[in-house]
């Protein structure tokens, strides 16, 4: 990112369905999944594209994605896994983040990640720039229907 955009890890909405901790010593911060149950998914429709007579296998495509448990409001930082993070960064939502699993990461002497060091963010959006651009998708939807 190209500035600073400090925030509170508190307003930080984990989607995750797990437990993740950010940082180490007395900055580390706990983030709980959503209390309301809520997890961050992405389903796919299929449609047959192909067949490979030879090895009797049918090839299946992606059709449509549907992203589902993810707040409309795109002022609100949600923590995604890696599948929804690329699929809203794809489709263009901002504030989203997903903890970054290289090297910057944590590590038991087995491999196992005990903290994370690192986010990663589709592209951070003030509040204020949200609510500006909320205000021209719904003027472009008013006017396309007129």
């Amino acid at each position: 990112m190209s500035k600073s955009n400090d925030f509170d890890l508190f307003c930080l909405e984990n989607l995750t369905g797990q437990v993740i901790k950010l940082g180490v010593g007395r900055g580390a911060r706990t983030l709980m999944p959503n209390p309301g149950g809520t997890i961050a998914t992405v389903s796919y429709s299929h449609k047959a594209i192909g067949f490979m007579r030879h090895h009797d296998v049918q090839i299946i495509g992606n059709q449509k994605v549907i992203i589902h448990g993810v707040p409309l409001d795109e002022a609100t930082p949600i923590l995604v896994n890696r599948i929804v993070w690329k699929e809203l960064e794809r489709q263009g939502r901002p504030n989203t983040y997903m903890v970054d699993k290289g090297e910057s990461a944590i590590r038991s002497p087995h491999g196992r990640i005990l903290a994370y060091t690192r986010l990663l963010c589709t592209e951070y959006v003030s509040p204020e720039e949200c609510a500006e651009r909320q205000r021209k998708r719904v003027a472009a939807q008013t006017f396309s229907q007129v």
